[in-house]
């Protein structure tokens, strides 16, 4: 067989426990479900963070998260370390498709790929004056008077009208949601016949949680107000005004994205269908992270959480995760606990005509974060940034009646049972030393290159998406 292409779809942010596919009572994912009857399906997967830069480095090099030390939005990951540059010199035109700014943007993730689809954002025209130009603050007037200048009057003009668009629109659901993406991806595959490699990171489960009116499963515009009540940061907001209300209720419209952005794997199913390219494809379909709605940490109780900001809890690491191999017809169900990290090894074992598995040989699956990694600004003064202060660790191992999790938080420790994506429960709190055993074992992987220069549409970027600054 010759080389099968890869394909890997990243549902950003979307959790197992609201997936159909693990049992959730609403039908949010038929997609997956049914991709799951002729694939293979890992029941108990873990994202090895809760946050997009150091998950995503972790499936593009194979190291966990405290190897790699990718922590920040702006830190870079060398490019030999990751598996796309490495499929590039095996003859792979490899691409990414993502709206995700943290990975298009923020972060050097984008320069392993050689082709990128990154957020729709307008572009200046270069025959004209760009506002990005003019040292300082331009005032509408002095901008006015430069443009008609300038030997492109109009195109400058242009130029001007455009630059303001893009600030007032640091987040657009409509033409950032998955089936644009999908269009930009298939477009890029027809271009030439050579095998390809491709990320897509689909954003439309992530906040602010805008699902198209198709995909809704509510009529309440109480309830869509939600969207336009919080302002930036969604941590900042309910740790500083106690609204965690309306966070829980954000839930509902979470539901909702899920359905749009499976849908957004049909797309791609089909379109892989119709071009005779499905069974030669190495698709695995996952997240990068889950979610949290408030719900209280298993590991510090007394602490609730919010979306993918801080904590080790299973609404953030537990992730649905599909693999159809290349010609694979019958369906497989996977009970063992599974990480993400193993990507780059299972896709190596695909192009030798083999079947990598994302279970461990070891049986232990490693999830941590650094998410806030040292007290100071980026939380209120209100709360105490102790509490919330990396690390968050969790240690994976199979047992008989589930997947025993052992998680510590500082001085804090639990040791929780996991039957599925739907049912666990905390069995102990004492403190777990098998955790600081497994994290003391780790060295640094030497493939953190510091950090990049954000601008500040990124960092505006960010913010809109939620993310403390």
């Amino acid at each position: 067989m010759s080389c099968p292409n890869v394909l890997l779809v990243i549902l950003d942010s979307v959790r197992a426990q609201n997936t159909s596919l693990h049992d959730y009572p609403i039908e949010t994912t038929p997609t997956l479900d049914s991709l799951a009857n002729e694939a293979t399906h890992y029941e108990q997967a873990r994202s090895p963070g809760i946050h997009s830069i150091a998950s995503h480095a972790s499936i593009f090099c194979g190291y966990e998260v405290e190897e790699h030390q990718i922590f920040e939005h702006e830190t870079k990951l060398d490019p030999a370390a990751s598996i796309w540059p490495e499929l590039a010199e095996s003859g792979y035109r490899t691409g990414l498709f993502t709206s995700n700014a943290v990975v298009a943007q923020a972060s050097n993730l984008a320069e392993h790929f050689q082709h990128t689809e990154g957020p729709r954002r307008w572009t200046p025209l270069e025959t004209g004056l760009d506002p990005a130009d003019l040292e300082g603050e331009v005032p509408i007037t002095r901008f006015l008077r430069e443009a008609l200048r300038h030997d492109r009057p109009l195109h400058s003009l242009i130029n001007g009208v455009g630059c303001q668009l893009r600030e007032n629109a640091d987040n657009d659901p409509e033409t950032e949601r998955a089936a644009i993406y999908v269009s930009e991806f298939f477009d890029w595959v027809d271009q030439d016949s050579k095998p390809w490699a491709a990320c897509l990171n689909l954003m439309d489960a992530h906040y602010p949680y805008v699902a198209q009116p198709e995909f809704r499963l509510h009529d309440d515009d109480q309830l869509r107000a939600l969207a336009d009540f919080f302002e930036g940061a969604v941590s900042q907001q309910v740790l500083s005004d106690g609204s965690w209300w309306a966070l829980t209720a954000l839930e509902d419209l979470y539901d909702e994205c899920i359905r749009q952005a499976d849908h957004g794997v049909q797309q791609l199913l089909d379109g892989l269908h119709d071009r005779g390219q499905y069974d030669d494809t190495l698709i695995i379909v996952t997240s990068d992270h889950g979610e949290a709605f408030g719900e209280y940490s298993q590991v510090s109780p007394s602490i609730r959480l919010c979306d993918h900001s801080w904590g080790i809890h299973e609404v953030q690491t537990h992730v649905p995760l599909v693999v159809k191999h290349p010609n694979q017809v019958e369906s497989e169900q996977i009970s063992q606990v599974a990480t993400l990290s193993a990507f780059p090894d299972v896709v190596r074992e695909a192009i030798g005509d083999g079947q990598g598995s994302f279970v461990p040989e070891s049986g232990s699956v490693i999830a941590s974060t650094y998410r806030v990694p040292a007290p100071g600004d980026m939380l209120p003064e209100v709360v105490d940034p102790e509490h919330y202060v990396g690390p968050w660790r969790a240690v994976y191992e199979n047992d008989s009646s589930g997947v025993i999790k052992r998680a510590t938080h500082g001085s804090d420790g639990a040791t929780i049972t996991i039957r599925s994506a739907q049912e666990r429960c905390v069995t102990s709190r004492e403190y777990p030393d098998e955790v600081t055993s497994a994290f003391n074992s780790f060295h640094d992987a030497d493939v953190h290159m510091g950090t990049k220069e954000t601008a500040d549409e990124v960092e505006d970027r960010l913010e809109a998406l939620g993310y403390m600054r």
